[in-house]
């Protein structure tokens, strides 16, 4: 940048020393000069602003899969232990046959032994299938994620705006950029072949850029 605001005095030290016509023309060298550096800050700028805005959503991004991820995960667990549960019709069934079966049996010593096997069976069922309060508690945390998840889309979903608002502005400011260096480039030549049909189109371009930037 320092390179090309040198060029540009440069180019209206040469400028002042050819008559009121490359005064003109100097004139118009530092403008389009001043508006090739403002158009260069303003696209550094965007882009810049582009580029922080897309590290935010790409963060946000990998949050909203991981809460994708907790949730799925969270889901399969619940319907495992849906499977586990035992209907509790059946079991009242089956438990109250089970009891007449075990008052039935006169040996003492063989109705020692299926008490037994009720005990067991019933540790296995009090290990294998979770209380209640456990379920409605693992199922709550579950709808707490999903909540975290569909905010998290949402936070996803607010940067696009964003990242494509920076992008159009730096498009802009490029073509500010593009026409003001054209611009320059007229001048030059006017100045050395003293042509004013140049010096109007710098000045045009000038216009150009001043519009885009306005």
């Amino acid at each position: 940048m320092t390179e090309k605001l040198n060029e540009q005095l440069e180019r209206v030290e040469r400028a002042s020393h050819a008559g009121k016509f490359g005064l003109y023309v100097g004139v118009t060298l530092a403008v389009l000069g001043v508006l090739l550096a403002f158009s260069a800050a303003m696209v550094g700028r965007e882009r810049t602003e582009q580029i922080a805005a897309m590290v935010d959503q790409t963060k946000a991004s990998m949050k909203h899969n991981g809460l994708s991820m907790k949730y799925r995960l969270l889901v399969a667990q619940l319907r495992q232990i849906h499977a586990q549960e035992i209907d509790p019709e059946n079991y009242k069934k089956w438990d109250a046959e089970s009891k007449k079966l075990a008052s039935s049996i006169a040996n003492a010593d063989l109705a020692k032994v299926v008490r037994i096997v009720r005990l067991e069976n019933a540790k296995t069922l009090d290990a294998e299938v979770p209380p209640e309060s456990d379920v409605i508690k693992f199922a709550a945390l579950a709808k707490a994620v999903k909540e975290q998840q569909k905010a998290a889309g949402r936070w996803v979903e607010s940067f696009e705006g964003l990242v494509e608002t920076h992008w159009i502005a730096s498009e802009q400011l490029e073509r500010a950029q593009v026409a003001s260096e054209i611009g320059i480039v007229l001048a030059s030549i006017a100045l050395l072949l003293t042509s004013r049909y140049a010096w109007y189109g710098s000045m045009f371009l000038g216009l150009v850029s001043m519009a885009i930037l306005w």
